[in-house]
């Protein structure tokens, strides 16, 4: 059969004499079916072209939950182990005893009465998160069996006579402790656990990952009030139209991060910031030292990052009237904005230096969140845990962050 030597209303090609494909190879036999009920032309080849393997989509970046820290279980079942509440035989030494332990739970579907979770279903979500989190986990067991016998005892906290141990987390479903926190403010309700003794007592366990984990979490344009946040608003939108970001666009995101860079000196909301904190000094002061202090939570609530144990509101009654005295500094700090390296930071942030008697805190205003839509937040940390902004990613890998 002769073969077809041009298809209907198609220009001729000369790559090939056969198929008239372009670019096609004329020394590869092809031939030319014709399907007569729909008169169309069907090209076949004698040669297998493999399909390219499509390239894969980038992962989308999600931010790591963090309302089942594994340290809030942890904590819970050491205290449990030191308190003898749970059997003799349990030992816990390792991240591998942790599991142990909760596995057991799991299988006999079964939490012991003195460990109080939100549902039974957190047990399980804990467990997912002691995955990641094996090696920080068993040097939080490590330090915490050895501060037993000096500052968790120095502290004045007690094992004897506990009657539970409740583990709240972020998004509490106990009723008593509902009611235990129900005059207090958001910011002041940092505990993770809490534990009830025979007296009726409660005391709050706040469980911080590492020493470097962000110590308060507060909206900058709340704590100025309606008026302010209303003006700091109005000047963002003006400063992000003005410069051609009208609306978000993940797209333009890293764009607009630069635009809040120290090295951006022309910055007017950042300036009005400024002003504001300036001419607000002591209510933000007050605000900030209050969360941070917990001076006006009226229980007992100790913190244990890790590394170190103390009490937030008994360590702090020194200062708890003194948010208003000249012992309670706040001011911007030149230091912070430049790395160890003495060059300057690439970061949308503000720094400034919180000094609560002879303590020193990091203050960095900066963004959760894409800047169009948020206010920027106040997140304190210890002054010595100022790191580098390429070890941020590391550090908040393992670092539990307050939202």
């Amino acid at each position: 059969m002769k073969p077809m030597t041009e298809l209907p209303n198609t220009t001729t090609n000369t790559d090939c004499k056969v198929c008239k494909m372009t670019g096609h190879n004329a020394n590869i036999s092809c031939t030319m079916n014709q399907d007569v009920s729909t008169n169309v032309y069907v090209q076949e080849s004698n040669v297998n072209t493999p399909t390219p393997a499509p390239t894969p989509a980038p992962a989308p970046k999600h931010r790591k939950n963090v309302d089942f820290n594994i340290c809030e279980l942890v904590d819970a079942i050491l205290i449990s182990v030191h308190a003898k509440l749970l059997p003799c035989n349990v030992i816990i030494n390792t991240a591998e005893n942790i599991r142990e332990v909760c596995q057991g739970w799991l299988d006999s579907q079964n939490v012991p009465s003195c460990i109080c979770l939100n549902a039974f279903t957190d047990l399980s979500k804990y467990m997912s998160d002691l995955t990641s989190k094996s090696l920080c986990v068993s040097k939080r067991v490590s330090t915490f069996n050895e501060l037993i016998t000096s500052s968790i005892s120095a502290c004045g906290f007690k094992f004897t006579d506990i009657v539970c141990i409740y583990v709240s987390g972020k998004k509490n479903a106990h009723e008593k402790i509902y009611t235990l926190n129900s005059s207090l403010d958001i910011k002041q309700q940092k505990g993770d656990i809490y534990i009830e003794y025979t007296s009726g007592e409660i005391v709050g366990w706040s469980c911080k990952q590492s020493s470097h984990a962000t110590k308060s979490n507060y909206s900058v344009q709340k704590i100025l009030g309606p008026v302010i946040s209303s003006e700091l608003k109005r000047i963002k939108t003006e400063f992000l139209v003005s410069n051609g970001f009208p609306t978000f666009s993940k797209e333009q995101r890293d764009d607009v991060n630069q635009l809040f860079y120290p090295k951006n000196k022309n910055n007017p909301y950042w300036d009005a910031v400024r002003h504001a904190i300036t001419h607000n000094k002591s209510n933000v002061i007050d605000e900030l030292v209050k969360g941070l202090t917990c001076y006006t939570v009226p229980y007992t609530l100790y913190e244990f990052d890790g590394s170190t144990f103390n009490c937030l509101n008994t360590t702090n009654n020194t200062t708890a009237e003194s948010s208003s005295s000249s012992t309670v500094t706040f001011e911007e700090c030149a230091e912070y904005y430049n790395m160890k390296n003495g060059k300057e930071r690439s970061a949308a942030k503000l720094f400034y230096q919180l000094c609560v008697s002879d303590k020193k805190y990091r203050v960095e205003i900066r963004w959760k969140g894409n800047i169009h839509a948020t206010s920027p937040q106040f997140q304190i940390h210890d002054d010595h845990c100022a790191i580098d902004d390429d070890d941020v990613s590391t550090i908040n890998s393992q670092a539990y962050i307050e939202i």
